[in-house]
Formats: C-alpha cells, sequence, structure tokens
C-alpha cells in the first residue's frame, strides 16, 4: 500500500534513491581504494506537533514497507530500484564516474535494507 500510493511517491522514491546512491558512492570509494564514508538523509517535518507525528508515522510505514520487501519479496522493488539506478547513472555520467553494475547494485540495496547498515532515528 505504501510502496504505490500516489500521496507516497515522492517519500518513497526519495528514501529508495538515497539507499541506492549510498551503495553505489561506497562502491565507487572501495573501487578507488579510498575509505568508505557513512551517509545521512534528513527529512524535515512540519514543526506543528500534530501534523509531525502524523508525517513521522508516514515515513516510518514507508520505510517499514520498503525493508519487509526487501526481506520477503526483493523483486517487488526492482522498479524503484530501477527509477533510482537510471537516475543516479546520467548523474555518475554527467560527471564521467564509474557507475556500479546495475546487478550488483541491486543486490547491495537489498543486503544494505537487510543488514544493519541503515538506521532510522526511531530504531
Amino acid at each position: 500500500m505504501w510502496l504505490d500510493s500516489p500521496n507516497t511517491a515522492g517519500l518513497v522514491r526519495a528514501i529508495v534513491t538515497f539507499i541506492v546512491a549510498a551503495c553505489i558512492r561506497r562502491w565507487q570509494q572501495a573501487e578507488a581504494d579510498e575509505k568508505k564514508r557513512k551517509y545521512a538523509m534528513v527529512i524535515h517535518n512540519d514543526t506543528q506537533k500534530a501534523a509531525h507525528a502524523w508525517q513521522t508515522q508516514i515515513i516510518d510505514w514507508v520505510f517499514d514497507a520498503i525493508t519487509e520487501a526487501a526481506a520477503n519479496n526483493p523483486k517487488m522493488l526492482n522498479p524503484l530500484f530501477n527509477d533510482a539506478y537510471i537516475d543516479l547513472g546520467a548523474s555518475v555520467q554527467a560527471d564521467r564516474g564509474r557507475m556500479m553494475p546495475q546487478e550488483e547494485a541491486f543486490e547491495r540495496f537489498i543486503e544494505t535494507l537487510n543488514g544493519d547498515h541503515v538506521c532510522t532515528g526511531r530504531r
């Protein structure tokens, strides 16, 4: 429900793209024999208490749906991953950088979601 709702499409895309980008960047760092860095994404909510609580709950539900799909049905995330990978590939290519192979990137994306590599402020 949360992954295919038009109401959460932007949020889902932002979270997936951020995680894919971090996977690709860490691969680039390993390829260049550089230190792999950690990355953070900040999602700024409304400052009004009731709206903030509701938005935080939506973010939690979306993130839970993404991690549940990664654990139980990773192929369900393929379309979301592919969109993010294509967008990021265009940016990497424009910067004349190296792009992680798509299959390897998807595997790393799922491993990242299934591991303890991603944390939220609530966890």
